[in-house]
């Protein structure tokens, strides 16, 4: 499940371009405390700043580590209309 840290976005410590993202670095103190963590299930859209420092839980056994940030490719446009290509909406 994906893991956010809440308010990330407004960091300064972390370079734009950086990928891989090191949570203890310094000046990200005020945002590693607080770790937001959300089930998605089939069809929920999540929408995010690209500059949110985030993770994927991974399998328990720890071999997921690694935090970063994303910029998908999936865009909600205003006006859209929605398609639950399932016909259950």
């Amino acid at each position: 499940a994906p893991v956010y840290l809440k308010g990330s976005h407004f960091n300064n410590a972390v370079d734009e371009q950086a990928v891989f993202v090191d949570i203890e670095a310094e000046g990200l103190e005020e945002y590693r405390s607080e770790q937001l963590g959300f089930r998605t299930m089939p069809g929920d859209m999540l929408i995010w700043h690209p500059r949110t420092i985030h993770k994927v839980d991974g399998p328990s056994d720890g071999i997921w580590t690694s935090y970063r940030r994303v910029l998908g490719g999936t865009v909600a446009k205003g006006g859209s209309t929605y398609h639950d290509k399932r016909g259950s909406g």
